[in-house]
């Protein structure tokens, strides 16, 4: 699923589910144009993302015990 992210009023962190389903994908997109940033945790790959940019997209999918980026 897609979760489409705002943050027109303010910096936030978007948090992934700890126990998702083994397989499943998730991919965050940030849709305003400001300089806020959102932070996703916890950390994908073994490091922090953000998405900074209008449109910027991470397509993500947990393998059963973390999530990386795919």
């Amino acid at each position: 699923f897609t979760v489409k992210c705002d943050a027109t009023a303010g910096a936030f962190t978007l948090t992934l589910p700890a126990s998702p389903k083994l397989g499943q994908i998730l991919n965050a997109k940030k849709i305003d144009a400001s300089a806020n940033a959102i932070t996703i945790s916890p950390n994908i790959d073994g490091a922090a993302k953000t998405l900074t940019t209008q449109y910027q997209n991470l397509q993500m999918q947990w393998d059963g015990s973390v999530w990386s980026v795919i």
